[in-house]
């Protein structure tokens, strides 16, 4: 059996090795992506199982930006905030090698071999463990820009079940980096400001967030489409049309829309494909339509369609922040019984998740500041990598 990347072979039983402390023995493929290809290592120097991601050449510029923002998230304790462990990086071949700790397996992967979407008690630990992952790359100004369950790894669903880390810094930027107007994320989860050419802050990652925990649950995504143009129809025939104000600060908003005498409206598909020659396709329902394969009454429903709206808000000022989904009710649960059977497995499945630090009052979670107790901000480099998509998704299946 022989693992390939595109310049790139690696045997199965070949030593991965990088200089002193740095022998790693192959055996077996983990995943590949546009850059890289991860494998499953063991570590020959302390027989520890491990992941090594290993990028192309080509893509160096890449793999250092990558490992520039893996080092200022390993100064914030991944194991304790939901981030993926990063160990260290080495040269083999003329590749970059980026050693991680390894996982069980990914949201996406868990729910395609199960066969079914999410339920709410299921997804409530994993929406709160994310908003503390989200909260902590905040400290830092860090953006994932990549949030989707493909990247959102179970640590061991057999002994610490919904235990989840995010994982794949490979699209992650400082948030002082980002230019207004760039194009950032995958478009079923990129957030309404990239599409407008809007301010960028953490706060698309709190979108793409909203995105994935509607899609857990209904087993396909939430917004959809084939271009640009198509997602941003669907997420208005979901969530109505965007304020004429955000449309009037779009650096954007005239490749998508055409305004009147005083308001904006959305191009029609024909318009679009007048000046595109791409031809758009129809959408689907409402937001108010959504179908849960749930037993829980129409209360808990409700809750967590209120969490979803406030993480899809279309002006990323009003979106909700990570600390305020952490105190949301969906999260704290006090309207569960605890003497009920659900009530109690709830809370069972968020006692195996706990939250990383819990001050006195038992209200929030503290954050986990860096061990030179100030925030670093990751030093720029000298050339940003081109933003990539992630791997292109089936339509309408999720997971």
């Amino acid at each position: 059996m022989v693992l390939k990347t595109r310049p790139l072979v690696v045997g199965v039983n070949e030593v991965l090795e990088g200089g002193e402390g740095c022998r790693y023995l192959v055996k077996s493929v983990v995943g590949a992506g546009d850059f890289s290809t991860v494998v499953k290592c063991v570590d020959m120097d302390t027989d520890v199982t491990v992941a090594v991601k290993i990028v192309e050449k080509q893509h160096a510029a890449v793999a250092e930006n990558e490992v520039s923002i893996l080092e200022t998230v390993k100064a914030l304790h991944p194991d304790r905030c939901g981030l993926l462990s990063f160990h260290k990086s080495f040269w083999y071949n003329g590749h970059r090698c980026l050693v991680f700790e390894i996982l069980d397996c990914n949201l996406l992967d868990f729910i395609n071999d199960r066969g079914g979407p999410l339920s709410l008690m299921e997804i409530r630990p994993i929406i709160q463990q994310l908003a503390i992952s989200l909260l902590m790359l905040q400290t830092v100004g860090l953006i994932h820009g990549d949030i989707k369950p493909d990247n959102i790894m179970l640590v061991d669903q057999h002994q610490r079940p919904f235990k989840v880390k995010l994982v794949d810094f490979g699209l992650a930027t400082d948030v002082s980096e980002v230019q207004q107007g760039c194009s950032m994320q995958h478009p079923y989860i990129r957030a309404p400001e990239v599409s407008l050419g809007l301010p960028i802050t953490e706060a698309v990652d709190m979108w793409s967030l909203g995105c994935f925990m509607a899609g857990a649950v209904l087993g396909e995504y939430l917004f959809t489409g084939n271009s640009e143009y198509e997602v941003l129809r669907s997420i208005m025939l979901k969530l109505g049309m965007p304020p004429q104000s955000l449309l009037d600060a779009g650096s954007k908003s005239k490749e998508l829309f055409t305004r009147g005498k005083s308001t904006w409206r959305l191009k029609t598909p024909q318009e679009y494909e007048a000046e595109t020659g791409f031809k758009a396709e129809e959408n689907w329902d409402s937001l108010g339509g959504l179908d849960f394969d749930d037993d829980m009454d129409p209360y808990h429903k409700a809750l967590f369609m209120d969490l979803m709206k406030q993480m899809l808000h279309w002006d990323a000022r009003e979106r909700i922040t990570p600390i305020q989904v952490l105190e949301h009710p969906f999260i704290t649960m006090p309207h569960l019984v605890v003497q009920s059977s659900y009530g109690h497995n709830c809370l069972l499945s968020q006692h195996k998740c706990p939250l990383p630090v819990t001050p006195a009052n038992g209200k929030r979670p503290l954050p986990v500041t860096p061990d030179n107790g100030r925030l670093r901000k990751r030093p720029l480099t000298a050339s940003t990598p081109t933003r990539r998509l992630g791997r292109t998704l089936k339509r309408r299946r999720i997971l």
